[in-house]
């Protein structure tokens, strides 16, 4: 092989390898499950959980922040979102705060234990939205409209408090109608007035984590983490009442899940409905 043919051999070993490192591909989707026997979703819903179920025109406020274990810049994120939940202040406010952990940062030497691709498939998407260069962690998406830095706590509460006060169009409704040690667990939902296209997102998260990072950035930190997606289901609305069954991931402690969801326009990826739902075991 002459010398300018091994450059090339070089040069697209290279080209494969970065993209192989640096890609967030979502063909693995962890935990956004396929369809199957088990959990195939059905419209056909009890009645009369129908007549308790529901949507109201409730204004909310969705909080995604994009983090990871692996990145330096995020344990301060976390800390926001995580006082956030806490605070009673939104006790009984529609606030859905949700740590969406990517893997894209895993390479960094810690592979974060909660990280999925699909988050960071979806964080592609919003970066797309708002025009910015590449993704970036912590990043902080409120109701699909605006985005920020995750640990600037003075904006995000101030973004709350600006949410909660628009007028709502359309409106979501969900309710556990199984027993919550079942496998998987079903969960009812009403949807009201979602345009033609929307997508209804239903997570699982799971609070009181706490991971002793050993290696990477955060070598020697002990982290804690409240809210964080360990699973979740995208649904095509066909119908504005149906049924959703989500498997409970191994590992997971049930007492200490919540269920979650949101209705998204497709194409602006503005959240136009949201509820925070329940927590498994009431």
């Amino acid at each position: 092989m002459n010398t300018i043919s091994r450059r090339k051999l070089i040069y697209f070993i290279l080209v494969i390898s970065l993209v192989a490192l640096f890609s967030d591909s979502c063909d693995k989707n962890e935990n956004i499950e396929p369809q199957t026997p088990n959990n195939q979703d059905t419209n056909q819903v009890d009645t009369s959980v129908v007549d308790t179920l529901v949507a109201k025109l409730e204004p909310f406020v969705v909080l995604e922040l994009f983090t990871s274990e692996g990145c330096s810049s995020c344990p301060p994120a976390d800390d926001v979102l995580n006082n956030i939940v806490d605070d009673t202040i939104y006790e009984n406010k529609n606030v859905l705060a949700i740590a969406e952990h990517i893997t894209y940062w895993d390479y960094l030497g810690w592979v974060d234990p909660f990280g999925m691709s699909t988050f960071g498939t979806l964080q592609s998407s919003y970066c797309s939205k708002f025009g910015l260069s590449g993704r970036y962690t912590p990043q902080i998406v409120i109701n699909g409209l605006e985005q920020n830095n995750g640990a600037n706590n003075l904006w995000i509460r101030g973004k709350i408090d600006n949410f909660l006060v628009q007028t709502i169009k359309a409106g979501v409704a969900i309710k556990l109608v199984s027993d919550p040690n079942d496998q998987p667990i079903r969960v009812a939902y009403n949807i009201l007035d979602a345009p033609a296209g929307s997508k209804l997102k239903v997570f699982l998260l799971e609070g009181d984590l706490t991971s002793v990072v050993t290696a990477g950035e955060n070598t020697g930190k002990t982290l804690h983490h409240e809210n964080v997606a360990r699973t979740l289901r995208i649904m095509n609305i066909y119908e504005p009442v149906g049924e959703v069954k989500i498997m409970v991931p191994t590992g997971v402690v049930r007492n200490n899940v919540k269920i979650m969801a949101y209705v998204q326009d497709a194409t602006s990826l503005e959240i136009i409905a949201a509820t925070k739902g329940f927590d498994l075991f009431d």
